[in-house]
């Protein structure tokens, strides 16, 4: 059952990064800024960007009821990953900043930070807590059709 949710897990992952892939390709100026901001994230930075996500996605109408934030919470978590993004783009990558939105457009910009917010979502889903909240939909996955649809037979 691990192999078909890491299957579909991964399957989902290449969808998305086949969706960022066509909308635009990565320059060198947007490597080595999306290098910098890795490298520049320390675990702290991480889950500050990760409470940030959950809190801006959890306002969505169709996942809003699942979380109570409060406005005050709310209030620290933009303040954090304000100061953060601050810091990143204005002291520790600012000539990758530069460069980037020279020679590659501010669009390289934004997805400079997309690869920053998967490495801070890919941190927070290696938590054991997490992996086996995501192991728990295995339960309902049906094996007999993923695996009729691998082999190309139809499935019923």
């Amino acid at each position: 059952m691990k192999s078909i949710l890491k299957f579909t897990v991964g399957a989902v992952a290449l969808l998305g990064s086949l969706v960022v892939a066509t909308s635009s390709q990565a320059g060198p100026a947007q490597d080595a800024l999306s290098a910098c901001l890795v490298k520049s994230t320390t675990p702290a930075d991480n889950v500050i960007l990760a409470d940030w996500i959950f809190a801006v996605i959890s306002l969505h109408s169709s996942v809003s009821s699942m979380a109570s934030i409060s406005d005050a919470r709310r209030e620290t978590l933009n303040k954090n990953a304000g100061a953060l993004f601050t810091r990143l783009v204005s002291e520790d990558c600012g000539p990758e900043l530069k460069a980037a939105v020279e020679k590659e457009g501010t669009d390289a910009v934004g997805e400079a930070f997309g690869k920053l917010g998967e490495m801070a979502m890919t941190d927070l889903m290696s938590d054991p807590k997490v992996q086996a909240g995501t192991e728990a939909m295995s339960a309902y996955i049906d094996q007999n059709k993923i695996t009729a649809a691998v082999m190309g037979k139809p499935v019923k």
